[in-house]
Parts: structure tokens; sequence; C-alpha cells
């Protein structure tokens, strides 16, 4: 009898032990469960973080090239006012010349 009564109450003691183990565990499961959910929406928001920059390093680098493009275009324009500048100023010259001369032929 004394022997059944402590086997009895070895039991119950190792049957709480192992309910505190359990709920210790299930704490633990739980506790994982919101890291993982956690990191899972961590995870979500840094991908569509990385998504929208990929988008926007896109779009720099388009309006790099539209812009080194139209910076051509402005050069390639400037280069060819300027030639026309100068032929504008030899015209100008030439007339001139020939203005003095025809003067010169009238006798003024």
């Amino acid at each position: 009898m004394t022997s059944g009564t402590s086997n009895l109450a070895s039991g119950t003691s190792n049957l709480t032990s192992g309910t505190s183990n359990l709920t210790s565990e299930t704490s633990n499961l739980t506790s994982a469960t919101s890291s993982l959910t956690s990191g899972t929406s961590n995870l979500a928001s840094e991908t569509s973080n990385l998504t929208s920059g990929t988008s926007n390093l896109t779009s720099v680098t388009s309006n790099l090239t539209s812009g080194t493009s139209n910076l051509a275009s402005a050069t390639s324009n400037l280069t060819s006012g300027t030639s026309n500048l100068t032929s504008g100023t030899s015209n100008l010259a030439s007339g001139t010349s020939n203005l003095t001369s025809a003067t010169s032929n009238l006798g003024f």
C-alpha cells in the first residue's frame, strides 16, 4: 500500500512536471510562430521595397540616358549655331567690303 501510494505520488509529480513542460513548450511554439509571422511580414515588406527601389533605379537610368541624349543634341545645336554665327560674321564682313567698294565706285 505504501509502495502504491509512493508510486502514485511519483506519477502525479511526473504528470505535473510533464504538464508544466508541455505548457512551456506550447508557449515557446507560440513565440516561435509569432516570430515567424513577423519575419514573413518583414520579408514581404523588404521585397516590396526592393521592387520599388529597382523601379526607381530603372526610372533614374532612363532619365540619365534621356538627359545624356539631350545634352548631345544641345551640344550639336551649339556647334551648328556657332558655325552659322561665324559664317554670318564672314558674310557681314564681305557685304560691308562690297558696300564700301560700291560706294567708292559711285564716287562718294
